[in-house]
């Protein structure tokens, strides 16, 4: 597919232990209409793709969880 953006978020290591992690990027992301192409993690890396008309929305929604 053509026109993607892929955003890295690279997490502390105890990440991996704690439940619910991905359901808060993802539910996040959903409830303001971002459409996520793509995901993969590994570890404490989260790769995501997004459409390039999505990415800075992506970015700043996903830059502000606490």
């Amino acid at each position: 597919m053509r026109d993607l953006v892929a955003l890295t978020l690279v997490s502390p290591p105890g990440i991996v232990s704690s439940p619910g992690f991905v359901a808060i990027l993802t539910s996040r992301l959903a409830r303001d209409g971002v459409n996520l192409r793509e995901f993969w993690s590994a570890y404490n890396d989260t790769v995501m793709l997004f459409d390039k008309t999505d990415a800075v929305k992506a970015y700043n929604l996903l830059s502000n969880l606490t």
